[in-house]
């Protein structure tokens, strides 16, 4: 069974033992990353697997799980991907599709309006509002872990995540998606520094990305730049103020 599984992966195909019956599944493999590879599994859901390379290394095993226990402690938010189905026997979970990473749609659609804009400013600031409200901070937080569904903001990949309701911390990986251009200053010194402060500098480094063909971004350029003060104890120390002071400036 073991050498039928692992032939059929490399073609794509699953081998499914579906209540005493052996199905094979066409698995095609959409996208990946540095240690994980998304599979296409059916009209509403991906499968997000540990790459077979670090199957067997603990500290892998533990951040993908660790991911996904982040993400579905925050399933009542409307801002968070869907997670469901973890399974420890392939270390892999399911979660639901969206329309495309917000950098593409950014590109794909150069008409956007401020209004338009502005919503997804918002979307992303409820979203972490909720992630920092019951202790989880993001700490990768950039265009390639920003979904879209529906023109809504969906945000994703809590895999280098802090629940600071407990001690538990993961060290981060520098992959192509990542771009540290989105990543506190502070972070680029010593990862485990990065904080809530840090998550706001990511989201102001995010606006002024979103904002940079439009008169949003002089509109916000108060907030941006102390949003992304290098000085930690210069920014935001909280969403709520950040959110207040975007209201004030659209006003």
């Amino acid at each position: 069974y073991l050498k039928s599984e692992n032939f059929l992966n490399k073609v794509n195909l699953e081998l499914r033992n579906d209540n005493g019956y052996i199905k094979i599944i066409n698995r095609k493999k959409i996208n990946e990353g540095s240690y994980c590879e998304i599979f296409d599994y059916n009209t509403l859901y991906y499968k997000k697997k540990l790459k077979r390379t670090y199957s067997t290394e603990p500290q892998w095993i533990k951040r993908l799980k660790y991911e996904f226990d982040n993400m579905e402690k925050l399933s009542t938010s409307p801002y968070i991907l869907n997670v469901l189905n973890y399974n420890n026997k392939e270390n892999s979970y399911l979660m639901e599709k969206c329309d495309c990473c917000i950098y593409d749609y950014i590109n794909n659609n150069p008409n956007l309006t401020e209004a338009d804009l502005t919503n997804l400013i918002r979307q992303i600031i409820y979203g972490m509002k909720d992630a920092h409200n019951i202790g989880i901070i993001h700490r990768d937080l950039h265009l390639g872990n920003i979904l879209i569904k529906d023109r809504q903001a969906i945000l994703c990949d809590f895999g280098l995540s802090k629940d600071t309701m407990i001690n538990h911390s993961l060290l981060s990986s520098v992959t192509p998606k990542n771009s540290h251009r989105f990543m506190a200053p502070e972070g680029l010194i010593d990862f485990t520094q990065l904080d809530k402060t840090s998550d706001i500098y990511s989201i102001g480094k995010i606006i002024e990305y979103l904002t940079q063909n439009s008169n949003l971004n002089q509109t916000l350029s108060y907030v941006i730049n102390k949003a992304i003060n290098r000085d930690k104890k210069y920014r935001y120390q909280n969403l709520e103020e950040m959110l207040n002071d975007i209201e004030s400036a659209l006003e």
